[in-house]
């Protein structure tokens, strides 16, 4: 069977593993590609190792992961034990998807345990190249999708988003979107104040949108820790339709 509990009992075999001074790793090794960014060919070696080989695709490069999960309708923004978790650190310099981990719990103050490759043992250092396999507890704003293997016992596919009105939740890294060019449009039109930055609408969900939508969330007075732009959940949403809004 392959299961969640399969899985990240051999991810919890290998943490405290470490890359060799030259880059090099087990992972890497077995994937074909080795001396490169491996935490994605760590979750994919995993899976193999816990005959989940199937439900997590042979995919080094994050993005790629991630889409492969979105087109199967195997993705939202809300973690399971088991899950894969999507990163993009703010501020990193690297403006997309970059780094993967395993979900080994979802804990009750909002933050996720996780077990990770290619990361660090705590909070220093470089998060997506830290040359070990450690287990973390992080918190979730730098998340941008969870993947949800169709483990054995388990729902194929994530509940349905959330939505408000009819709006549909909108985060961080979506692109070509026609729900985000509504939003976009809607931001554009609005009579703000101060006014704000108008967007180009194509569709995309990156950092000039999360700016304004940021902006846009302190002018409808909403706040806390999930009032930073990267997402338009259900109290965003409420206040967004309230003004007209509607994708």
């Amino acid at each position: 069977m392959s299961t969640a509990a399969r899985v990240l009992d051999v991810a919890r075999s290998q943490i405290g593993t470490v890359q060799a001074a030259d880059g090099s790793n087990p992972y890497g090794a077995a994937y074909g590609m080795n001396k490169v960014a491996w935490c994605a060919q760590f979750v994919w070696w995993v899976g193999q190792q816990a005959g989940a080989g199937a439900l997590i695709p042979k995919a080094a490069y994050t993005p790629t992961l991630a889409a492969w999960f979105q087109q199967r309708g195997q993705a939202s923004r809300s973690p399971r034990v088991g899950s894969l978790v999507l990163f993009d650190w703010p501020g990193d310099g690297v403006d997309r998807i970059s780094h993967v981990g395993l979900v080994e719990a979802v804990n009750a103050d909002g933050t996720i345990t996780t077990i990770e490759g290619n990361t660090t043992s705590g909070a220093a250092g470089n998060q997506r190249m830290g040359g070990g396999v450690w287990r973390r507890k992080r918190s979730t704003s730098a998340v941008v999708v969870y993947g949800h293997p169709a483990y054995d016992g388990a729902a194929t596919a994530p509940p349905a988003a959330t939505s408000i009105a009819g709006m549909s939740v909108l985060s961080y890294g979506m692109r070509n979107d026609s729900r985000v060019i509504a939003l976009q449009r809607f931001l554009n039109a609005h009579n703000w104040r101060p006014a704000l930055p108008l967007l180009t609408p194509l569709g995309n969900y990156l950092d000039q949108t999360v700016a304004v939508v940021k902006a846009a969330q302190a002018q409808c007075g909403i706040t806390g820790p999930d009032a930073n732009g990267r997402t338009v959940g259900p109290r965003t949403s409420r206040e967004f339709a309230a003004r007209g809004a509607r994708w």
